[in-house]
C-alpha cells in the first residue's frame, strides 16, 4: 500500500464537518488498522499484533497528514510513487 493513499484517507476524514476530537480519534483509528496490514503484509501477523497491543499512540495519523512529512519518512515498499520515494526524489 503506498503511503499517499493512507494520506488521502486520513486527509478525507479529517476535512469532514464534525467535532475535531471525533475526526482525529477516527483517522488515527484508521491509520493503526492500515498500519497493521501493512506490517502484517512485510513482517507477519505477531508483529502487526505487536505494534496494535504495545506500541501505536493517539497520533499515528499525523505521521500521514500532508503538511507533516517527514524528511526520514520510509516506506515498506522500493522503487514506487509513495509519499516517502516521492518526497525524496523531489529533494535530490
Amino acid at each position: 500500500m503506498k503511503l499517499t493513499t493512507i494520506n488521502q484517507i486520513v486527509e478525507a476524514i479529517l476535512s469532514q464537518n464534525d467535532d475535531k476530537a471525533k475526526l482525529e480519534r477516527s483517522a488515527n483509528e484508521v491509520t493503526i488498522a492500515l498500519k497493521m496490514a501493512m506490517i502484517c503484509e512485510s513482517r507477519g501477523i505477531e508483529e502487526a499484533m505487536d505494534y496494535y497491543n504495545k506500541t501505536h499512540g493517539p497520533y499515528e495519523y499525523l505521521e500521514y497528514r500532508t503538511n507533516v512529512t517527514k524528511s526520514d519518512d520510509i516506506s515498506l515498499c522500493k522503487n514506487c510513487w509513495c509519499m516517502a520515494n516521492t518526497t525524496y526524489r523531489r529533494a535530490g
